[in-house]
């Protein structure tokens, strides 16, 4: 125990968030994994749907759920097969 009683309390400094620029690269990196998956899919012919997750409060009892809702993407290549 006489090292326990050596040492001393200090305050700490708190830790800092992301920077705003590290948090927009996150966005982008993220949202540049969601463009390849597209295209992978779009590639081996299968369909790809994100989902994401939204909080959703029932009017009759009050009650908040969560609730998978898929994603609206938009492609960010053109190619014939998406031109109406």
């Amino acid at each position: 125990m006489s090292g326990l009683s050596a040492l001393k309390f200090v305050a700490s400094k708190p830790q800092q968030g992301n920077s705003p620029k590290h948090a927009r690269r996150l966005k982008l990196s993220n949202k540049l994994h969601e463009q390849i998956q597209m295209a992978k899919a779009v590639q081996s012919g299968t369909e790809f749907v994100p989902v994401k997750i939204r909080s959703v409060k029932d009017e009759s009892t009050g009650e908040t759920r969560k609730v998978e809702i898929p994603k609206r993407l938009k492609p960010w290549w053109w190619s014939p097969e998406f031109d109406s």
